[in-house]
Parts: C-alpha cells; sequence; structure tokens
C-alpha cells in the first residue's frame, strides 16, 4: 500500500522482513495494473545465496539482487546500474 503511495523510483528491500517477505512484496508489486508501479525497479539487499530463492528472485522480475555482506560502493553500482536501464540518459 505504501508504495502505491509514494511511488518510489526504485526500491530496495531485504528477502526475509515482516510482516511481508520480500518474494511476496516483488509479486504483489509486479501484479499491480494501471498504476505504473508494477515496473517499479526492485533490489534484493539479503544473506540469502540460495540458488533456487535467486532463480524465485529472477522468475519473479527482480531487477538486482545483492548478497551481504556488501559494500556501500557495490550498493551504489547496482543500484545506478538498475536506474540506468530503467532512466536512459
Amino acid at each position: 500500500k505504501k508504495t502505491l503511495q509514494v511511488r518510489p523510483n526504485l526500491v530496495l528491500c531485504d528477502i526475509h522482513m515482516q510482516p511481508v517477505d520480500g518474494m511476496k512484496y516483488l509479486t504483489e508489486i509486479r501484479s499491480v495494473r494501471g498504476e505504473g508501479i508494477s515496473s517499479t525497479p526492485v533490489v534484493f539487499l539479503t544473506s540469502n545465496a540460495n540458488e533456487r530463492t535467486v532463480k524465485l528472485a529472477r522468475d519473479l522480475h527482480v531487477d538486482g539482487y545483492l548478497v551481504k555482506p556488501v559494500s556501500a560502493n557495490e550498493v551504489k553500482k547496482q543500484i545506478g546500474y538498475v536506474l540506468s536501464i530503467i532512466f536512459p540518459r
């Protein structure tokens, strides 16, 4: 609901969140119709490097996947990369 109100340019979130985990959040975002929200870039920042989890995230059209620990520079590069695809110059 908050994403619909705020309409962010990018969402950075973990997979393991409460009350809604990241996978469910991503599924909900991608299913929103007519709001322009479904194409909002989502980058996961998580400690979960499980191959099946990464594949599921890709199947759900996550835009980026960073595994902790990660440097601030790596986060910055991933966000820059995702935004450059969404908002090319």
